[in-house]
């Protein structure tokens, strides 16, 4: 719990331990937390139920000028790779560029011990990925005969309909 709160002030320490049980206390029960006090279900449900009434019926999805894009839509036409716009923790598939290494937010990342993109060389992917290649290590470069098999047989095979449908040999109608 203290890994959780680490950045909290002591005095709001034990309110919010208790919300945090009260939140995870199904999943939690094996740890043998106390149980926190019914008034805290009561707050959480309430403000959990009025966020969902909010978000479904008042906030408007954010409009096309505003959205933050995490994954491109498109390769980068030089490299024909995806590389990625933002990251949280590690720069996966981030380029390196001036700005990210060395505009505001590169020092801000910096002072607080975080990693920039190209600090460790190649360990991040700076280059970018393809989709065939997301994934472990060990497996880059591995099964691509069988998915491209499997690609043509799937783009010769008769794709319209409910994917959901029984094929028609099964006649799986009510029999009325």
């Amino acid at each position: 719990m203290d890994l959780l709160l680490w950045n909290l002030p002591r005095r709001f320490r034990s309110v919010a331990d208790s919300f945090v049980v009260a939140l995870l206390e199904p999943r939690l029960i094996a740890m043998m937390l106390p149980k926190p006090q019914a008034r805290y279900y009561v707050i959480l449900d309430t403000f959990m139920t009025l966020r969902k009434s909010y978000l479904r019926h008042l906030a408007l999805p954010r409009p096309f000028f505003m959205r933050k894009p995490y994954i491109p839509d498109a390769p980068n036409p030089h490299t024909g790779r995806f590389n990625s716009h933002r990251y949280r923790a590690y720069p996966w598939y981030i380029k390196p560029t001036f700005s990210r290494r060395w505009g505001l937010k590169a020092w801000q990342i910096w002072m607080v011990g975080g990693t920039l993109p190209g600090d460790d060389g190649a360990k991040y992917h700076p280059e970018g990925y393809l989709i065939d290649e997301v994934g472990p290590q060990y497996q880059k470069g591995k099964g691509e005969e069988r998915m491209s098999e499997i690609r043509s047989r799937l783009a010769k095979q008769n794709r319209g309909g409910c994917p959901f449908k029984p094929p028609p040999f099964l006649n799986m109608d009510p029999v009325d």
